[in-house]
């Protein structure tokens, strides 16, 4: 109230209506003898009520948080917003598929939506407010304040929340009219995600492109191309099913500076692992690659299989020799920026997604959520202003597996570490490495999580 006397008061004056501004303050009630009235309408004291009202000023701490458990220390629920909220997380509990986090995290949510809409004099409970309360989710959103996935969480919330509503509603039409406001707020919200994430690959491909061709010409997955091509000569012999020979894994695994060793047995041979694993380091290769094939080699047989796939290379049924391409890959100065980028491409893709082709259900399905989620951290790597999702640390074991995809692909010449130890495309790279990174995404099968355990792929949307 005494908000909206001071704001009727300054218009009054600053447009020069001084018998209206003096009108307004004539109008205002005495102060009540037992002090402000608002602390006891909401149920709070002075001090809280002031936090509630002054919250956007930083200078004032006058003021103590409320018990912790109600998210942004609002303390003026009624029992009907009470009630309500524990009504909205029983029904959750009771639903096979909710759009949000699990129930306990979308009660706590709808709780700081529900303080905020009040402070902003917005009713959560009448469906004719949906608008306004999704005005303010956008407003929160263009804050550089707020947490990044905050304003998506929160429409996921508010998704579940109003077929919450719908359902227990005596006339539902008013909350039907709701949800169709928050799913074309949570459609427009993906369009505009793709259109950052596009934008972001896109601006890859406008670095000068001289920096990209010199620069890809000096990795070593664009070096070692030459080196093959030399060792093969007229023509090599390969295994009946195109791959390098045991004898020849050795030489070839050389010129990406791997080192490996091709052997019938690995028994005694392995390397032992340290079962204590550092979540924000890659896993380590071990000092030699002792394989009985090339499969065993996953760097190695990935760049292999580019290259072959590149018709650098071709395969008959007992050698390999020169394929179409080679000439363009041996000529000076090495074939053009567009067949450089596409095999750099190429050879991302492949590394990211090892094992996705195995005859097992299960190892395809874990390997694939793995290539998954290491494309996107690779997208990362390569464009500027997007960021990975957060996700529970639980569904983070897989973390040094990821970055060990990445680590090959900096020993490939692709990425790079930056000072702070991230992972970052060259700029030369970006192109090719965000074009790696969307195959992956582009192309993984529908039914990739068959056989996996119920769960695995949650997070995944993000």
């Amino acid at each position: 109230m005494a908000l909206s006397v001071l704001r009727r008061f300054t218009e009054a004056t600053a447009d020069g209506r001084t018998e209206e501004a003096q009108a307004v303050l004539d109008a205002v009630e005495p102060e009540a003898p037992t002090g402000p009235t608002i602390a006891k309408g909401q149920r709070t004291s002075v001090p809280l009520a002031g936090r509630e009202l002054l919250i956007g000023d930083t200078d004032y701490t006058g003021a103590k948080l409320a018990p912790q458990g109600r998210g942004i220390g609002y303390s003026g629920f009624t029992p009907a917003d009470d009630r309500m909220v524990e009504a909205f997380g029983a029904w959750l509990s009771e639903q096979d598929d909710i759009t949000g986090p699990d129930p306990d995290q979308e009660k706590e949510l709808l709780q700081s939506i529900l303080a905020l809409t009040r402070v902003a004099g917005i009713d959560l409970h009448n469906p004719n407010d949906m608008e306004a309360v999704l005005g303010f989710v956008d407003d929160l959103d263009a804050d550089d304040q707020t947490p990044a996935g905050a304003t998506t969480a929160f429409l996921l919330t508010l998704d579940d929340y109003v077929h919450f509503q719908w359902e227990r509603a005596r006339s539902p039409e008013a909350w039907e009219r709701a949800d169709e406001a928050v799913e074309a707020e949570l459609g427009a919200s993906d369009e505009d995600a793709d259109q950052v994430v596009d934008d972001a690959i896109s601006a890859t491909r406008q670095v000068d492109p001289a920096i990209r061709r010199t620069t890809l010409m000096g990795t070593l997955a664009v070096t070692a191309v030459r080196d093959i091509l030399g060792w093969v000569g007229k023509s090599r012999p390969v295994t009946a099913t195109g791959n390098l020979r045991l004898a020849d894994i050795e030489p070839v695994a050389a010129m990406l500076g791997i080192r490996a060793e091709g052997v019938r047995s690995t028994a005694g041979l392995e390397e032992p692992y340290d079962d204590t694993m550092d979540m924000e380091s890659p896993i380590p290769d071990p000092p030699v690659y002792y394989a009985r094939t090339l499969r065993e080699v996953p760097v190695l047989h990935a760049w292999w299989t580019a290259v072959c796939a590149s018709e650098i290379l071709e395969t008959t049924a007992r050698t390999v020799r020169p394929g179409p391409q080679a000439q363009a890959w041996l000529a000076e100065g090495g074939p053009s920026l567009e067949t450089l980028e596409d095999f750099a491409g190429f050879v991302v893709a492949l590394v990211l997604s090892v094992s996705t082709d195995s005859d097992a259900a299960d190892v395809r399905g874990l390997a694939t959520r793995i290539a998954l989620r290491a494309a996107g951290r690779t997208i990362v790597a390569a464009t500027d202003g997007l960021m990975m999702p957060e996700v529970p640390d639980e569904e983070n074991w897989d973390v040094p597996i990821l970055l060990q995809r990445l680590a090959w692909l900096r020993n490939l010449g692709l990425l790079e570490t930056d000072p702070s130890g991230e992972f970052r495309a060259l700029e030369g790279t970006r192109a090719a490495v965000a074009d790696g990174a969307l195959r992956v995404l582009q192309n993984t099968e529908p039914d990739w999580d068959e056989g996996l355990e119920e769960g695995w792929d949650e997070g995944l949307d993000d």
